[in-house]
């Protein structure tokens, strides 16, 4: 499968993006791209992810890899495309670079939930509980109560800390963590399965937390929405909506 990328009929910017398809390392100076053409990049970059997301779901982990790579050397702040590396990353079981992106993932979009959830799980598949512990309390926070996920995040966060205490089931406890870890491959593997369904029922649910007043809930479940699927209409007028009311409140 090829993909064919569109450049634009300016030519400053065209030598500007094959410029940094050819030499990544490289950056784009301020007066090469003007802000006006910052959302033609953006949407290059999706473009990319949308065809890694198609080689990932054919199962050729390394086109998908590479293709991922570009989107976020077009658009370095597109943080949901950082955790679609940490997962193949992840699936390889190149487990330190899978932590290096869920980590810029987070720095990019500190309210984005599904870094934590795998970064929580990766510290459980390596031991370190300490961590995995952390990362689940993180995501247990940010997440809205209702979420099955939060819910999930608060329980091991408990079996983390009875497992941790002097308690004589200890071992018990640890292999109950070892099968979570087992259970949650089947996860990564459909966590991409539909993203426009997700996004539409998480804007949904932002919407119903901002009838009943609960804003904050209502901007975080919007901007996970507008990670997954940022094309859906009236979610950026939403968001500054909500962040409004949020702050006033």
């Amino acid at each position: 499968m090829q993909m064919h990328i569109n450049l634009p009929s300016n030519p400053i910017i065209k030598i500007a993006l094959v410029s940094l398809l050819l030499f990544p390392s490289c950056l784009l100076a301020e007066d090469v791209v003007k802000e006006s053409d910052i959302g033609w990049l953006r949407t290059q970059a999706r473009e990319y992810r949308t065809a890694g997301l198609e080689y990932q779901r054919i199962g050729d982990i390394d086109s998908a890899l590479a293709l991922y790579q570009k989107a976020v050397e077009i658009d370095p702040q597109y943080s949901v495309v950082y955790n679609d590396l940490g997962v193949l990353f992840d699936a390889k079981g190149m487990i330190d670079r899978a932590e290096e992106n869920y980590l810029k993932a987070i720095a990019v979009q500190p309210n984005f939930l599904s870094p934590y959830t795998n970064l929580a799980i990766l510290y459980e598949a390596k031991r370190d509980l300490n961590k995995a512990a952390f990362y689940w309390k993180k995501r247990a926070e940010l997440g809205h109560p209702d979420d099955l996920w939060t819910q999930r995040a608060k329980r091991r966060l408990d079996d983390i800390r009875f497992v941790t205490s002097d308690n004589p089931i200890k071992y018990a406890k640890e292999q109950e963590t070892v099968k979570l870890v087992k259970e949650t491959v089947v996860k990564k593997e459909i966590i991409e399965k539909d993203n426009r369904a997700l996004a539409m029922e998480l804007f949904g649910k932002a919407k119903e937390d901002y009838r009943k007043g609960n804003y904050i809930y209502a901007l975080r479940e919007a901007i996970n929405a507008q990670h997954i699927d940022s094309s859906i209409e009236g979610l950026d007028e939403f968001i500054e909506k909500s962040q409004r009311m949020a702050l006033a409140r």
